[in-house]
This record gives structure tokens, sequence and C-alpha cells, in this order.
């Protein structure tokens, strides 16, 4: 049973993630990859390009139909019955005083009962309705008696909190709040102002919250500045290689399973986005992938580490496309850095640009180039993970943290720029940092003499990072 449990927690995690990612960049997840016109589509952020391919339509049923068929009843009740019940109050979640509530309708949304806190503790409540009950012909309280019953014994939703302010509390403004704020008045007209905030707002979604990737140039040599973002005319590389690792997982998952399954849709659709990808994001100039700029009927030829992701997705790779993609980095300068590759070669000022640098897209990149047949490329992986680690090692004698985001210039030191202070913590520079470990652990070395790192030494750094830095 464990291991069907497990099955189903996994499937249902990439449903998820498959279905985020669809119903965020404007795709509808009952045509992954495929729209009703029979047109390859590549989500953007905001935008939809559709390139014809010949294929058939492929219509999806709903998610939660695939799920059915993925998983089959019998096992969805299986795996349920090892988790205990999602909640065990006899007021919010079972018992007889919420259905009374619940069958004659006191509220016209069914949610507003259990939003409303307890005026009393849960037994005396419980007690008095039980005596109300035991008053009532056949146990049935009427609508009315329920009403004032609930009125005397809950307060309105929202009242179950208590106003407190610490006292070492200083209220200041965030820092992002008097530019974006002044950029948004610039604006030359409330339309503008609105198209703004709304390019603006799919910028953060992206993740990349800000960064010259999402900058539409003006004509030379005028630079293009936050106030230029346009998300929407950009066909990201990465989101791309995310739903192309995305489907081929749910084909597995389903393959894992009993009964009718579904896999060969979502065969279908990755093959549907592999062609699409090499089709539109492919530069073979350039030697990789390149987002496509839908405003210029371009390729944005900017190095981003994200360009790469199609290597750690395994999306389509064709025979030579690890070598090209090595002579790209190896033509850039982002490899002149030696704490780690930077988000991209434009300095703006934001933090999705140079000189921050952060630990998802070192890993992609790491990984994408460790899992190659080329021993080059599996060597550039590991001298960008010592580097990685060498760094995050540094910094933390130095703070006595783990960071977001770092600066890759100078001696080492916390990212900084856009809208608020480098965060401490940090969940996903430690689990990279875990991984590389794991990955390279029986070679990296701390910075200085040569030191092996043994078991004992990589050891001490998991111990590290897991008491320090939460995950």
């Amino acid at each position: 049973m464990q291991a069907a449990t497990s099955y189903h927690i996994k499937l249902l995690l990439a449903g998820f993630m498959y279905q985020a990612a669809a119903a965020f960049w404007g795709q509808d997840p009952g045509c992954p990859g495929l729209d009703c016109l029979g047109r390859v589509s590549l989500p953007g952020a905001g935008g939809i390009l559709q390139l014809p391919l010949t294929a058939d339509r492929m219509p999806f049923p709903t998610w939660w139909v695939l799920l059915g068929i993925c998983t089959g009843v019998p096992g969805l009740q299986a795996a349920a019955s090892d988790f205990p019940p999602p909640c065990a109050s006899p007021i919010y979640c079972t018992g007889e005083l919420l259905r009374q509530v619940q069958m004659n309708k006191l509220f016209s949304d069914d949610k507003h009962f259990v939003d409303m806190p307890l005026r009393g503790s849960p037994e005396t409540v419980l007690q008095d309705f039980q005596q109300l009950v035991n008053a009532a012909p056949g146990g049935a309280v009427s609508k009315q008696q329920l009403a004032a019953f609930v009125q005397a014994h809950f307060s309105p939703p929202g009242q179950e909190l208590e106003p407190w302010e610490p006292s070492d509390w200083t209220q200041r403004l965030p820092s992002a709040a008097l530019p974006l704020s002044l950029l948004l008045f610039l604006a030359p007209s409330a339309e503008a102002r609105q198209a703004l905030w709304a390019e603006l707002k799919g910028a953060a979604e992206s993740g990349w919250d800000f960064s010259s990737r999402w900058f539409l140039p003006g004509p030379p040599p005028v630079e293009a500045t936050l106030q230029d973002t346009q998300a929407s005319a950009v066909v990201p590389v990465d989101l791309n290689a995310l739903l192309c690792r995305v489907e081929a997982l749910l084909a597995a998952f389903c393959d894992a399973g009993a009964g009718p399954s579904p896999a060969e849709r979502f065969r279908a659709a990755h093959r549907r986005r592999v062609a699409a990808v090499r089709a539109v994001l492919w530069n073979e100039e350039a030697g990789v992938w390149l987002d496509y700029n839908l405003a210029r009927r371009r390729h944005n030829r900017a190095f981003y580490p994200s360009n790469l992701t199609p290597l750690w997705a395994e999306c389509g790779l064709e025979g030579a496309d690890v070598e090209k993609a090595l002579r790209y980095l190896e033509s850039s300068t982002a490899l002149s850095y030696a704490h780690g590759l930077p988000t991209s070669l434009a300095r703006t000022g934001q933090q999705w640009d140079l000189p921050n640098a952060w630990a998802p897209l070192q890993h992609m990149v790491i990984a994408g180039l460790a899992r190659s047949s080329s021993s080059q490329a599996r060597e550039l992986a590991f001298t960008l993970a010592q580097n990685w680690v060498r760094m995050n090692l540094a910094v933390y004698g130095t703070y006595r943290a783990m960071f977001e985001k770092y600066d890759v210039e100078g001696d080492g030191n916390p990212g900084a720029g856009g809208e608020y202070v480098v965060q401490e913590g940090f969940g996903w520079t430690n689990g990279v940092a875990l991984q590389l470990l794991d990955l390279f652990g029986d070679r990296l070395t701390a910075a200085g003499p040569a030191l092996p790192c043994s078991g004992a030494w990589v050891g001490a750094c998991l111990i590290l990072l897991l008491a320090l830095g939460p995950l």
C-alpha cells in the first residue's frame, strides 16, 4: 500500500504542476501543446505563439477525469485509507451541528459557518446544542432556533485574530513602493498605466521579477528599462522546458499505474512540444535555445542561464546539442565569474540581472551538463558546482547565513537589487547545495589548500545546512 500511496502523491503533484503552468501561461489544459485548431501552441508570458504543424487534433478530457482514469477509483480509495481524516473537529468538520447548519442553508456560502470563531469552549457549545436537539421534535431544530443558536455561540468570520504590534516593529514603506508607484505615475494615460501594470504583474508571476529579459528594447542607442517591460511578448525557453519535462513525467507516472491510462496522450503532447521548441526556440547560429520575442519576431540573443534549461529537461535533444551549448557557454563571458553563473550580463539594478546569481538556475545548468555523455561538459558541470558550493560556504563563514541570491563579483557576497532586502534562509539555496554535495561530494574541495571532500566533511556540510538554513 505504501508504493501505491507514493505513486498517487507523485501523480497529483505532477498534475498540479502541469495545470498551474498551463493555466497561468494561457494554455488550455484540455489540449496541452495543441490548441483546438490543430496548431502547436507555445505559451508566452501572456500570449500564445501558434505554429502550424502536421498533427491530428487530440482533445483531452478534463484533468480530473484523466486523474480518475489514471489512478483508478479502487487505488484512490486504498491510498486514502492510509491517511488520517483531514479534520477532527466535531463542530467544523463532522457532527450534527454542522449537518443541521448546512442542511438548513443558514448561509448562502457553505464555507461561511466554518469560518466563524467560537465564543466559548467547544465542549460548552456542543453541550448547549445537544440540549437544543433533545428539546426539538425528532431532534430537528428549526431554522429560526438554529440561526439564534449560531448567533449566540459564534462570532462573524474574521474576528478570530487579535490586533497585536511587536514592540520592536518599525513602520516603513518597502523599498519598491516609491519606484513602482512613480513608474506607474509617469505613464502618459490611464490606459498606459493599466497596460504597464499588467505587464509588471506578468513579469512578477514569471518568477523573474524583474529582469532585462522582459524589457522590449527601444531603437539604439536608447536603453530599455523597467518601464519597457513587455513580458507578454516573450515565449520563454525555461517555461516550455519545464512543461516538456512535466509532460514526460506524467506519461511515465500513468504507465506505472494499473488499468487504462492516458499516458499516450501525454507522450503525444510531449512530442508536439519537442517539435515546437526545436522549431521556434532553437537558434542554430548561436547553438542554443533562445527566448522568442513576438513583438520583434526574433530571438533575444542575450545570455541567460535559462537558455540551457532544455538540457536539464532533456527536451528533444539531438546529437550535437550539448557540444553546441558548451561552445555557446564558453564563447560568452558568463564563465568568467568565479562565484557562479550570473543571471544575465546586463547591469540594470534589477535582481534577476548581473551581478546576481540564483541557485535554481545554477542547478539546472549544472545538472543538464552533468548528465551529458561529453566528458568536457561533465567537467564544466563539476567546475560550476565547485565554484558555487565554495561561494556558499565562504559567504556563510562571513554572515552565518544562507541567502536567496548571491553576488558573483568581488569576494562573494549576498545579492542585492530589486524591490526588497535580500532574504536569508533559504529553501532553494539549501536544496541546491545538498544536491551538489550528493552529486559531486567525492570530488568537491574547500577553498584554499586542497582538502579532500571526505564523507565526514560532506556530512558536516549537510548537518550545517539542515540546522542553520531551513528548507
